[in-house]
């Protein structure tokens, strides 16, 4: 799970910046696709050795158009991940900065402590900011898990092909790396 420590050194404008490298590529491959129609058509009415480079080439086509529409799904889910990451992240804040206006510690680990609850204790204000602080840190840690970020992937995929699964396998893989260099860990290595 994420830890509170991961979670408030986040950086979620690199997930940002992977869709957009991810929607480049999708873009790149697409245009490869489509240079390889063009490329199909001028072998039209030759024979021989051309007609076996006509299959090859259509057999290309094909696989290229998959893997750039399997790609296109990616920048989506890491949009997402970014505003996910942002908002537990702005929250997780926001009740620290709360926490400490309320003479409360937040420990690196997510625990909190703060003056004993004596007689003079405003039990109304701890019980609410603790509530408070619990809903934070489980939605965090539900928020940005690379299990859904696997599971969003594959469920975006119909019917998918071999080619589809690689290219999809090539995207988690690369997803649970560039988790665990932002800092996450646990389920991410």
């Amino acid at each position: 799970m994420v830890s509170f420590a991961d979670l408030r050194r986040a950086e979620p404008g690199r997930f940002e910046k992977a869709a957009e490298n991810w929607s480049d590529h999708a873009v790149r491959l697409g245009r490869q696709a489509e240079d390889l129609v063009g490329r199909i058509a001028e072998l039209d009415g030759w024979q021989g050795a051309a007609e076996a480079a006509r299959g090859h080439f259509g057999r290309l086509h094909d696989q290229f158009a998959e893997a750039a529409e399997t790609l296109t799904r990616i920048p989506p889910i890491l949009r997402e991940l970014t505003d996910r990451t942002e908002t537990a992240r702005e929250r997780l804040l926001d009740a620290v900065r709360r926490a400490g206006e309320a003479g409360i510690s937040v420990h690196d680990d997510g625990s909190l402590s703060g003056p004993s609850r004596g007689p003079g204790h405003q039990g109304t204000r701890w019980d609410e900011f603790f509530a408070d602080a619990e809903r934070i840190r489980d939605e965090a840690r539900e928020t940005i898990a690379a299990d859904v970020v696997w599971r969003s992937c594959v469920l975006e995929t119909r019917a998918p092909t071999a080619y589809s699964v690689k290219v999809l396998t090539y995207a988690a893989m690369f997803l649970v790396d560039m988790a665990a260099n932002c800092g996450f860990r646990g389920k991410f290595g």
